[in-house]
């Protein structure tokens, strides 16, 4: 036999053995009769009726083998599946609701076996309706009583109910289901037609129809007390003296809709008003012969179902030889030493009169022959009550006595009231002389505006308030929900007007698009505010970059403006606005003035998601100052910064700690609250410009001159620019000679540039960038600097340009620069610095300063990282170093570690982050 008819051979054996081994197994297994029955619970037969509830299943036993298919064949509306894997046959009663199913039958299944044999089993079953049950689970064994109007709720527990029919109701009753839950209410009490008690029927039904038991209802309606209370003390009988009057008030129970007066003893006048639920009581001037000397009135409350309540006595007695003596005043305003002489209206019975009592440093000249009284203020505040009281006593012939009081008050604000007035007067462009005391308005106490209800207090637009306001210490505060676009305190302060010695409290809250948001003003236009302190919060709910906020004013429109011992405590959270300062919003371009020793301690969250804030700033003090000459003296912020831009790279022009945008002079400023980014390692790189001290300066011909100024708040953010004391410091105009200057500043923070997700720009300890003429002299960085990027990074500088002169300054900061290699840096980059990264072809020039930090970067070349500084066009342009750098740095700088990580070597790990 040929190789090839074996191997034909052996594979025929083969497939011949294995058919005769597979049909011996058919023979044993799969080709005998099919065996199937139904089981009961306890593994026998079925054979008797299953009963099932409409809308149920039942499960049975199933017993099977040799089996191949099933075919199941079901009384109308039933449903059966058999489940051979699972041994089990499920049976489904019919839809109640279903009126064609059949009630009974049976349920034929007929298995066929794997050899075609064929086994029927029969089961019974028959369809019945659960037992219908409806029952409250409140007790009604006893009426639900109800007072008129009055409403209750019961509850119920159902069992197969799919509706409840509910009897007609007793009149006026009225009766709502929701669900398993009925709500009664009893009729109203002016319906005279309504049934005072009666049966409320609910009969449940079954989805199939069937009728449960009714639940009955018995409601009654049980009046509510009828009740009429004196608002006043009258378990005392209530004394009179001739000409009284007197108003009685009262509080009533809502079903009292009439009241019966009694008649008024002898001579007595009764004027009863209803719908004030009041009641004057008086007696003559003159005592008549037949005048009762005293007696009582009863009030009778009626429901408004005619029923009377419990009667209100009040008891009265008159005296006829009592004095009385009244003025043609009760309460008066006054200047400065000013004397009003007032009258005496009526005296009864009046033999002799005396002065009690008079505030401090007020005086009164009386003249009771001639029936006056001269009463003079005080010359001056000082010393003085700024209100009170006279206190008069009047004697009979008969030594009864009584007491009688004139109220006295400077010109000027003693209550919420007052202050209000005074804002309609300033918004109206009306006089406000009635308010003025020695040329001011003065707040003489504290004043809780909480209820005035306005966006602001005083003043309109248009209608500045122009004068000295003085607080004198006082508290004034503030609950402001603004409907509209400006809110504060005032409106607008005009040029010489002056705020001085006022404490604010309170909220203001803010939706509007491009709010306006001052807690002292919103605009200024070239007033003094002088030892303010607010701790006014601001949350501001609309994602818009717009307007302007400012813990004292929102908006310094004209030069002029003065700002002097002013403090803010006050958190702000914010969805937006545009320009936002814990003390100004921002100062309008060439604009001149001063703040002096003023400060932001409030804590500033800027939750600005993914909304675009470009062209916005914020600060802990000033948001921005672009383009103007401010000398800012002593101003400080200490609130923690913390924003986020939704982990997206959304862009804002400038944050920092005390200022966002910063020109002018700043003269021993400083910052150490944190600013910090807490997107944290999902923060994705935006442009921004971030600094501990400020976010930038970049107005040409309107330079950053600071001196003595420093921060210690720790930085973190990602970014184009972050900075220890700045983020950008550029715009400057050497053809106008106005350099940024920095003189004898110096940064303290840590600067922690990190993320998970993207890569930062240039950072540095002392500022992030230079461009375009700054000089450094005598400033410094002692914070860490941390992070990564795949451009620059300096001790001092991140990276500087063009005329850039740094004097006498030093890093002593530690340098810890990474990068990676999905950021795909450029050849040459990242360059790291102790001093100062240094782009472009403009001279640098570096003269007696040091760096003694130790510096470690991720570069792509050792000559990528120095100790001193580090030029672009050299590493990676191969052009001549045009850097000024003298020995004596260059030696200063000599000591300090330098470590360069080649790109082989890049990793994630950078200490401290």
């Amino acid at each position: 036999m040929k190789p090839k008819n074996l191997f034909k051979g052996i594979l025929a054996l083969f497939l011949l053995l294995f058919a005769a081994v597979g049909c011996e197994r058919d023979l044993t297994v799969d080709c005998s009769d099919a065996e199937f029955s139904v089981l009961n619970g306890d593994d026998t037969p079925v054979t008797t009726r299953q009963t099932l509830n409409f809308n149920t299943s039942a499960s049975l036993k199933l017993q099977a083998r040799n089996i191949a298919s099933t075919e199941a064949s079901v009384p109308e509306g039933w449903g059966c599946e058999v489940d051979i894997p699972k041994r089990a046959v499920t049976v489904t009663a019919p839809d109640g609701a279903y009126k064609d199913a059949a009630l009974d039958g049976d349920i034929v299944i007929t298995a066929k076996g794997v050899n075609g044999s064929l086994v029927r089993v029969t089961v019974p079953v028959e369809a019945v309706d659960a037992e219908v049950v409806l029952k409250c689970t409140d007790d009604l064994a006893e009426p639900v009583s109800l007072a008129y109007g009055e409403s209750a709720e019961l509850t119920f527990d159902a069992r197969n109910v799919e509706r409840i029919d509910m009897s007609d109701l007793p009149a006026g009753w009225k009766a709502v289901r929701d669900g398993f839950v009925l709500t009664i209410t009893a009729p109203a009490a002016d319906d005279d037609t309504a049934a005072e008690e009666g049966e409320i029927e609910l009969t449940p039904y079954s989805r199939r129809g069937s009728k449960g038991a009714s639940v009955i209802i018995k409601v009654a309606v049980a009046e509510a007390p009828i009740v009429l209370t004196c608002n006043e003390d009258i378990g005392d009988v209530i004394p009179f003296r001739l000409s009284d009057k007197k108003v009685f008030t009262f509080t009533a129970s809502q079903n009292v809709v009439d009241v019966n007066v009694s008649d008024a003893p002898k001579g007595w006048t009764l004027k009863p008003d209803l719908e004030k639920l009041s009641l004057e009581i008086s007696v003559p001037d003159q005592a008549a012969a037949d005048l009762a000397a005293e007696g009582s009135i009863v009030l009778t409350p009626i429901s408004n179902r005619g029923t009377e309540g419990d009667p209100v006595t009040i008891r009265m007695q008159v005296s006829i030889t009592a004095p009385v003596l009244e003025f043609d005043v009760t309460s008066q305003y006054f200047g400065l030493g000013e004397m009003v002489t007032i009258h005496v209206a009526k005296a009864i019975n009046v033999a002799d009169v005396g002065l009690k009592s008079a505030p401090e440093g007020w005086t009164a000249a009386p003249d009771f022959g001639s029936q006056t009284c001269a009463l003079t203020a005080p010359a001056t505040v000082s010393g003085a009550a700024s209100s009170g009281k006279f206190v008069f006593t009047a004697t009979s012939a008969s030594q009864e006595t009584q007491e009688v009081e004139v109220e006295v008050k400077f010109n000027g604000l003693h209550d919420a009231s007052d202050f209000v007035k005074f804002g309609d007067a300033v918004a109206a462009g009306a006089s406000i002389d009635d308010f003025l005391l020695g040329g001011e308005v003065n707040l003489f106490a504290d004043a809780d505006l909480s209820q005035a209800g306005r966006d602001v207090i005083v003043g309109a637009a248009g209608k500045p308030f122009s004068g000295i306001f003085n607080g004198n210490g006082h508290t004034i505060t503030l609950r402001i929900a603004a409907s509209g676009a400006d809110a504060g305190l005032f409106h607008t302060l005009g040029a010489g007007a002056v705020v001085r010695e006022l404490k604010l409290a309170g909220t203001i809250t803010s939706s509007a698009s491009d709010a306006n948001v001052g807690g002292v003003a919103v605009y200024n236009d070239g007033a003094e505010l002088n030892g303010i302190a607010s701790s006014v919060a601001f949350t501001y709910n609309a994602s818009v970059n717009g307007g302007y906020y400012g813990g004292l004013v929102a908006y310094t429109r004209q030069s002029g403006a003065k700002y002097i011992d002013c403090h803010t405590t006050g958190a702000v959270v914010t969805k937006g606005i545009k320009y936002l300062g814990g003390l100004l919003g921002a100062v309008a371009p060439d604009t001149e003035g001063t703040m002096t020793d003023c400060s932001n301690a409030g804590s500033i969250v800027l939750n600005y998601g993914a909304l675009g804030m470009g062209g916005g700033h914020a600060a802990g003090c000033v948001g921005n100052t672009e383009k103007s000459k401010w000398t800012f003296t002593r101003v400080s912020n200490s609130g923690n910064i913390d924003y986020n831009f939704g982990k997206t790279n959304g862009a804002i022009y400038s944050i920092g700690g005390a200022f966002g945008m910063a020109c002018g002079k700043f003269e021993e400023c400083f910052n150490t609250g944190n600013v910090v980014d807490t997107d944290g390692a999902d923060a994705v790189a935006g442009t921004r410009r971030i600094g501990g001290f400020a976010g930038a300066s970049a107005s040409g011909g309107y330079p950053i001159r600071a001196f003595s100024c420093y921060n210690t708040g720790k930085v973190v953010g990602i970014s184009n620019y972050v900075g220890g004391f700045m983020g950008i410091a550029e715009g400057s105009k050497p053809a106008l000679n106005a350099p940024n200057e920095f003189t004898d500043c110096y940064n303290a923070g840590d600067v922690l540039v990190v993320s998970n997700t993207t890569i930062s720009g240039m950072f540095g300890g002392f500022l992030a960038v230079s461009y375009q003429c700054s000089n450094l002299t005598r400033c410094s960085n002692r914070g860490k600097v941390l992070g990564f990027t795949n451009r620059s990074a300096g001790g001092l500088i991140g990276a500087g340009a063009d005329q850039l002169v740094i004097d006498q300054c030093e890093n002593t900061g530690m340098v810890y620069i990474g990068c990676t290699v999905a950021s795909n840096p450029k050849a040459g980059r990242p360059f790291v610095a102790g001093l100062v990264a240094i782009r472009g072809t403009n001279p640098v020039t570096i003269r007696n300063s040091k760096n003694t930090g130790a510096v470690t970067a991720m570069v792509q070349a050792a000559a990528d990282v120095a100790s001193a500084y580090v030029s672009e066009i050299v590493t990676v342009d191969g052009k001549p170093d045009v850097t000024v750098c003298d020995d004596a740095t260059k030696t200063a700088s000599a000591g300090a570690t330098v470590t360069a990580i080649l790109k082989d070597n890049w990793n994630s790990n950078i200490p401290g982050l």
